[in-house]
């Protein structure tokens, strides 16, 4: 049953939504391994996906793609002047005590107001729940933009919430709950390639 329907779900997938998956992952892959091509491949599915949001009148969804296009062009700006600075060297980044705080706040806080927004002019069947996961991964690709190996933390967290959340909506987002666990093993895999690059610095 879950097969048929996948396979239905990806026969009927548009080609703006092949594009933001493919650009998507390569983007984790290439930010997994500090490489600063990571950000187009990033920027690209994230445009994408806010064209396909906006065709479908998903606004709240379009206008979030567009904040991750905003960051990923200051995230591959940010990532050449570092590299340049450090002559190519990776340097990975830790959030201190109240850095790490200021994330949780602003992903709480900033989730249960843009929920309390959603609930009331019925963006959502799950407000509070995409809301905070909505401002999270706000919070956690500003994190990648400054090399901070805590993203790969809210982004297992976010993908693994993802997954759950998607399995719950229904048959229909089947596809999406598989694309979220790829991006669960993939955040996994740039957390402990990052640790690596952490210890040997």
């Amino acid at each position: 049953m879950i097969t048929e329907v996948v396979l239905d779900t990806v026969r009927h997938t548009s080609v703006w939504s092949w594009i933001s998956t493919l650009s998507s992952i390569l983007y984790i892959v290439g930010a997994s391994r500090g490489k600063a091509w990571c950000w187009p491949a990033g920027i690209t599915g994230s445009a994408t996906a806010m064209l396909e949001y906006y065709f479908q009148g998903l606004p709240a969804e379009s206008v979030l793609n567009g904040i991750y296009v905003i960051l990923g062009f200051s995230g591959w700006y940010m990532w050449l002047q570092q590299d340049q600075a450090s002559k190519n060297v990776f340097i990975v980044r830790t959030l201190n005590g109240s850095q790490l705080q200021l994330s949780l706040v602003i992903s709480l806080c900033g989730g249960f107001t843009l929920g309390f927004f959603s609930s009331t002019y019925n963006w959502s069947n799950y407000p509070y729940i995409d809301s905070i996961l909505a401002v999270s991964s706000v919070v956690a690709t500003w994190l990648t933009t400054k090399r901070f190996i805590e993203n790969w933390i809210f982004w297992i967290i976010i993908d693994v919430a993802s997954v759950m959340l998607y399995m719950h909506k229904g048959s229909e987002m089947y596809l999406f709950a598989i694309l979220f666990f790829i991006f669960t093993v993939l955040s996994v895999t740039g957390l402990l390639s990052w640790k690596r690059q952490l210890s040997n610095a």
